[in-house]
């Protein structure tokens, strides 16, 4: 075998071996125990990483309010356990905007609870190792293709370890792809192989990284006179506790929020 063979077989490997998932909904409906989780098994999710971005953290809140509503030492005890969490395995901040989301649709509950939620939602917004206002690079998907049971979604990112690339015929960005598993469980994986980018207008390039990406999805929603903006997590809604007569459901959008801290001062 020659050394040019050797060395597409590595790369290829190579490509195999990263991490891919960016969203295993499996998990994330294990750690509710049907909709019996409370902030403890979030936090326990947390350590276990099996939740890897403060995004995800506060989407899971919307279930786990419900069921058991912490006190105000609780509610401590949860935001200093993700603090020291978010500094030893450098999770993913949460973007402002996108708890900016959750109050203003929180505001149109007649749900008790749902003050108390909102309370905690501003306290981590405005904790630093929790949330950031640059920290993350939001992306809206730019074209969206269905094929049998699998969905594509192409976005367009420039990196910025890779803003000098010098490819012209095509953007730079990554594909993301969704599948259905058993029990309409919902796996969303990067593409990494070459082919998956052939006659997309787009390429993609190694430091391109599934773990620094959270996905969710955006809806509208008519509550009493006003439309409201609902934050979803993917195609698992989550609002129909806290909204139960919010109708005429339309989609938005489908996003991904980059991790880029590591790229810039956020604040």
């Amino acid at each position: 075998m020659s050394d040019t063979a050797r060395l597409v077989i590595s790369r290829k490997q190579e490509r195999k071996s990263r991490t891919t998932t960016v969203l295993d909904m499996k998990k994330e409906v294990k750690l509710l125990n049907q909709n019996r989780g409370t902030i403890n098994d979030v936090v326990k999710a947390v350590t276990d990483d099996r939740v890897t971005s403060i995004f995800n953290v506060v989407k899971l809140l919307l279930f786990v309010f419900p069921n058991t509503l912490p006190n105000s030492e609780e509610m401590h005890t949860f935001v200093t356990s993700l603090e020291s969490l978010c500094r030893e395995k450098k999770l993913q901040k949460v973007s402002r905007q996108f708890i900016d989301y959750f109050i203003a649709a929180l505001n149109y509950s007649t749900r008790e609870e749902s003050k108390l939620l909102i309370h905690l939602l501003y306290v981590i917004k405005n904790n630093n190792q929790l949330s950031t206002y640059n920290g993350n690079v939001i992306i809206k998907c730019d074209k969206h293709e269905i094929k049998g049971t699998e969905h594509k979604y192409v976005y367009t990112l420039k990196h910025p370890l890779s803003v000098n690339c010098t490819e012209t015929d095509s953007k730079c960005g990554f594909i993301l792809k969704e599948s259905i598993q058993e029990d309409f469980n919902t796996l969303v994986q990067l593409c990494t192989e070459s082919d998956h980018y052939d006659n997309t207008e787009i390429h993609t390039h190694d430091n391109i990284s599934a773990k620094d990406m959270c996905c969710y999805a955006i809806w509208s929603g008519t509550c009493g006179s006003n439309r409201v903006t609902l934050p979803v997590v993917w195609r698992w809604r989550g609002w129909s506790y806290w909204l139960p007569d919010c109708t005429d459901m339309k989609l938005e959008g489908v996003y991904v929020a980059y991790n880029v801290q590591q790229y810039t001062v956020s604040k």
